[in-house]
């Protein structure tokens, strides 16, 4: 059920949010009009987009015939609304490069989030214990990051700095859609033509290469993108740190993922018991098609610091095309969904 919410939530996010952050980083002259003013305009597309997704929630759980989707869809997207906030919050912070805030910030965050999960969880609230969980930790999130950084918004609003802000962003907000919907994709396609089973085994295979590969390449995007745009003007400057990150990146990587295909049964078995061994094969084949990801970001990032996101969102709507092609062929032509996994090998090497 979380899985399906999740996938709209992701595309939700993707259309009215993401964006508008990179392009406070990149702006070299970013002001607290600029920051003030996409605080009230990003919370207004937040609950513009949270009062759709609540008029369409019955229509989806009727898609895919799970009545329980129309409540948790509700609830669960109200984290648009928080999201919107912590989305400046944490271009200020990266602007600065205080990146220890957000270690401190997330750290607090899970743990508190997580303890709350598992209470509700025990008290036997199943996917509502998800629920909480999510939604605590971003919300504790912006508490942590209000306190440390000293940032609040401002009485100011001007429809100039949103017009050029949104002129950068618009375009990083198109390809995050993209990215978001090619993402969500394989959801929509497992859980519609396989079974709820099927995408839950999928799901799980890909939730812990994923958590190897959020806390590189959200690193890596984090700090690539504001340290770039301090030296924009200086392309061989740029493509230098570009190489560094993606050789560093590399060495961490490459081994934790290796070795985690090579003992995921052992793994799963005893983290999650023998009744999810089933997800063992799609994790094993998207270590392998993950661990490529971080130098497509490192690239990307690079493209964006420069100012290019004209560049930026036509490399990423090619990419994403190509990935849709490979999927249909996937889908189209094998009658398990573990080919879904292997395309994304092929479309990653694309």
């Amino acid at each position: 059920t979380l899985a399906i919410v999740n996938s709209f939530i992701a595309i939700a996010n993707a259309m009215t949010l993401t964006g508008f952050g990179s392009a406070l980083i990149q702006k070299e002259d970013a002001s607290d009009t600029d920051f003030s003013s996409v605080v009230y305009f990003s919370l207004l597309i937040a609950v513009t987009a949270y009062g759709i997704i609540w008029c369409l929630s019955p229509g989806i759980a009727a898609f895919f015939a799970d009545p329980l989707i129309t409540d948790v869809l509700r609830v669960f997207s109200f984290i648009l609304i928080t999201a919107s906030f912590n989305t400046v919050q944490r271009a200020y912070i990266a602007r600065r490069m205080q990146f220890k805030l957000f270690f401190i910030a997330g750290l607090g965050a899970a743990v508190v989030s997580g303890g709350l999960g598992i209470f509700f969880a025990y008290q036997g609230y199943g996917v509502w214990a998800l629920i909480v969980e999510y939604l605590s930790r971003s919300v504790f999130n912006i508490i942590i990051l209000w306190i440390l950084s000293g940032w609040r918004p401002r009485a100011l609003f001007s429809i100039e700095s949103i017009k050029g802000i949104y002129r950068f962003g618009s375009r990083i907000i198109i390809s995050s859609l993209a990215d978001a919907v090619y993402q969500q994709l394989r959801s929509f396609a497992i859980g519609k033509k396989y079974t709820a089973a099927d995408l839950a085994y999928y799901d799980r295979g890909r939730q812990f290469p994923s958590i190897l590969i959020s806390n590189i390449d959200t690193t890596l995007a984090n700090v690539l993108m504001p340290a770039l745009s301090r030296i924009q003007d200086d392309k061989i400057r740029v493509k230098y740190i570009i190489r560094r990150a993606i050789r560093t990146s590399s060495v961490i990587l490459f081994p934790l993922l290796v070795g985690l295909a090579a003992c995921a049964e052992d793994f799963v078995t005893l983290l999650l018991t023998d009744k999810w061994l089933p997800c063992v094969p799609y994790m094993q084949v998207l270590c392998m098609s993950l661990m490529m990801k971080p130098m497509i970001t490192s690239g990307l990032q690079g493209i964006l610091a420069i100012g290019q996101s004209r560049a930026y969102m036509w490399l990423q709507l090619t990419q994403k095309a190509v990935g849709i092609i490979v999927l249909l062929g996937t889908i189209l032509f094998f009658k398990s969904p573990f080919y879904i996994a292997i395309g994304e090998i092929a479309a990653y090497l694309l």
